[in-house]
């Protein structure tokens, strides 16, 4: 299980991320902040869902990743994540939002791995502009390992989509 009932809002861990391109790992750290939210995604209305929030705090000097900053997930039990944001160091702002999912097994966890889960998120910034589409699935499940297909387009520069920024 990625994230399950055992955690409580306010728990919070570390950990080292090495940079895809090299040099020294990146200092993440997660904390609980809700098991409450409600959100409203293309995908449908949820509630009951845990948010938690994922900060660079140590981020070395020789790491040119685009995932440094701070990034708020929240998930739905039994489907996932269903919104995401990141707000990276230099100011910009990018959302993910949950458009359609599949799920084949009933599970209430809040990140459900099963063979033929499939999700898909629209990207956007915070204005629309520029979206991406991306698409993960779990095409593989042997003894707790899964592996998950993920693949993604990009709609035509200048393309508006909009994003609902509330809850």
């Amino acid at each position: 299980k990625i994230l399950d009932a055992s955690f409580s809002v306010g728990d919070s861990w570390s950990m080292e991320v090495p940079c895809r391109i090299g040099g020294d790992p990146m200092r993440m750290t997660v904390t609980i902040q809700s098991d409450s939210e409600t959100v409203s995604v293309p995908a449908g209305d949820f509630s009951n869902c845990l948010k938690t929030k994922l900060v660079t705090s140590e981020e070395p000097e020789d790491c040119e990743e685009s995932r440094c900053g701070a990034r708020e997930f929240i998930y739905a039990p039994g489907v996932g994540l269903v919104r995401s944001s990141l707000v990276r160091r230099d100011g910009s702002i990018g959302v993910a939002q949950l458009t359609s999912y599949t799920i084949c097994d009933g599970k209430e966890d809040y990140f459900p791995l099963a063979l033929g889960n499939k999700w898909t998120y629209e990207w956007a910034d915070k204005n629309g502009v520029f979206p991406t589409t991306d698409v993960y699935e779990v095409i593989e499940a042997k003894n707790d390992q899964y592996n998950i297909s993920h693949y993604y387009h990009a709609l035509k520069p200048g393309t508006v989509v909009k994003i609902d920024q509330g809850k």
